[in-house]
């Protein structure tokens, strides 16, 4: 019997935005290696605006700081928050004054078409107050290579108690480093993009090895050009641990895959089989892919298991786990 399978084409591609709405945004997204376009100027508000605006709502915007943070289940979305505040000490009035936040993006030479996540979301911000924004991170920028933390700028537009809008660009904190991770996954993406394409099978078979159940997840890999990128291997997971201890399956095939495809066998045993720690996990079905690049490791990023695997995955827990 044929087993099911759901590919992606990976491939590289033009500096254009792509819904994420394929199995391909599921495997490897839209990533896309090329250098960053220049940006003009911001516009400076105009004096009219500053003028008119509440002077307490003016100090207020000026003292506002954005922070970024990542959740686990924005991470595969690959959608960042930018968490924006004003200090307890502001100034002036602005204690007593709050502002509508009606617009956030982020800027950055890191990506291009940087996306407000829910373009209908507002927030009121006030003096020891802090509220969330969401952003979309667009086609990654990698000529050259990433190196360290991008630039970038949160672009906010707030709404005064009186009804003007003023436009700020506040340099943003990434305490924990978000940014970089993302910026240096999603070029490890583009750059594997260009070597070959991933097909995650549907079926989960289930097995036996020294009397622990197993199960196996089979990947096909089909090389699609000769690159200095070689895949190295697929990182277990919080769910599901590779047969014999290994951190990683680390098929040959990976990276010397037959013009017609190789077939890499993913056998695993269960990591955990508590019902309410599955149910609720947010990473355990991201697969870690590694590469190296003229032979120095890259960042590693994740695919996520095509859903109908999941929803085999999580029968063969219940089988596995001796669930009732």
């Amino acid at each position: 019997m044929t087993q099911a399978q759901a590919r992606t084409a990976v491939r590289r591609r033009p500096c254009t935005t792509a819904a994420l709405t394929t199995l391909a945004a599921l495997l490897f997204g839209n990533a896309a290696a090329c250098a960053p376009a220049p940006r003009d100027p911001p516009a400076a508000p105009s004096a009219a605006t500053e003028t008119a605006a509440d002077p307490a709502a003016t100090v207020l915007a000026d003292a506002l700081v954005v922070e970024i943070e990542q959740a686990r289940l924005d991470w595969g979305r690959r959608v960042v928050s930018l968490v924006i505040s004003v200090p307890d000490d502001a100034p002036g009035d602005a204690p007593d004054t709050e502002l509508e936040v009606v617009a956030a993006n982020l800027d950055s030479p890191a990506w291009d078409g940087n996306r407000s996540e829910d373009p209908d979301r507002t927030v009121t911000v006030a003096a020891g107050r802090t509220r969330s924004m969401f952003v979309a991170l667009g086609d990654p920028q990698c000529a050259p290579a990433p190196d360290g933390t991008p630039e970038a700028l949160a672009v906010l537009t707030v709404r005064t108690p009186d009804g003007e809008e003023l436009t700020r660009e506040v340099a943003v904190t990434d305490p924990y480093g978000h940014l970089a991770r993302a910026w240096g996954e999603d070029c490890a993406r583009a750059g594997a993009e260009e070597v070959a394409s991933l097909a995650i099978g549907e079926e989960v078979v289930a097995g036996e090895h020294d009397g622990v159940t197993t199960g196996t997840i089979t990947v096909t890999v089909t090389p699609e050009a000769t690159t200095d990128v070689v895949l190295t291997g697929i990182t277990g997971t919080q769910l599901l641990a590779p047969l014999g201890g290994a951190a990683a399956w680390t098929d040959p095939s990976l990276g010397s895959a037959a013009r017609t495809g190789s077939e890499v066998p993913l056998t695993f045993t269960a990591v955990r089989c508590d019902r309410h720690a599955i149910a609720e996990d947010k990473r355990g079905t991201y697969l870690g892919i590694t590469t190296t690049r003229d032979g120095v490791a890259q960042p590693v990023f994740h695919v996520q298991l095509p859903e109908r695997t999941r929803a085999n995955l999580m029968e063969w827990f219940a089988q596995a786990c001796a669930w009732e």
